[in-house]
């Protein structure tokens, strides 16, 4: 399935006055309009709501860049100071890959959202790579697509602990060539080496995560 990702205009900053200088974040969903992805600081807060009066709590599979799951399980993150500067994906009922992006006040936020934010129906599939539990997981696990669809794959270290040192193998169906790492982190599927009703697997290697590799792959529906 293509990520839908678009930031939506229910979004609404409301800087709140006072000593500590933080800023609230309203994230309201409207299941109609797919997905919204807050751009946020350390230190923002962060209101999952569904209207104006009702939270929903969200699950983050990658880690969360929130300060604590007390406040998370009342439908209210606090960003970290010690959160890490990239895409945390969660998930929530009737949401389509959500995700929340953590960025610096000097940092420019158009390169990192502009990736996530305005893929067309052929674009880059994102698998996000986590170190969770001492193991590598791969959100999602599985990219499912159609043979007559342009598929490109595109990987990237994500969540509270990502994986930035991670490299993909036993992957042979794509046009660009190997290896596949940070410095070449796409796939773009050759038609001419899968089948329909067939799936491709790979494995992600990650070093600073653990020695046990994660298991992905790609099927064709």
């Amino acid at each position: 399935m293509t990520r839908l990702h678009f930031l939506i205009p229910l979004l609404m900053l409301a800087p709140i006055l006072g000593g500590c200088s933080k800023s609230k974040t309203i994230l309201q969903f409207d299941p109609g309009l797919q997905t919204v992805n807050p751009a946020v600081k350390a230190g923002d807060i962060i209101r999952f709501q569904t209207d104006l009066t009702h939270t929903f709590v969200p699950t983050f599979p990658l880690g969360s860049p929130c300060t604590a799951e007390s406040d998370l399980q009342r439908g209210e993150c606090t960003v970290a100071q010690s959160a890490p500067l990239n895409n945390y994906p969660y998930k929530c009922p009737g949401c389509a890959d959500p995700e929340v992006v953590v960025y610096s006040g000097t940092q420019s936020t158009q390169a990192r959202l502009s990736a996530r934010t305005s893929h067309s129906e052929a674009g880059p599939q994102h698998v996000d790579i986590g170190c969770v539990k001492q193991a590598i997981s791969l959100l999602p696990p599985e990219v499912k697509e159609h043979q007559s669809d342009e598929v490109t794959i595109h990987w990237e270290g994500a969540g509270s602990m990502p994986v930035n040192d991670w490299s993909v193998a036993d992957l042979n169906v794509c046009q660009q060539t190997g290896p596949f790492n940070a410095n070449n982190p796409d796939c773009t599927v050759d038609k001419t080496k899968v089948m329909p009703m067939m799936s491709y697997p790979y494995t992600v290697q990650g070093p600073s995560c653990s020695t046990t590799p994660g298991q992905g792959k790609i099927t064709i529906e």
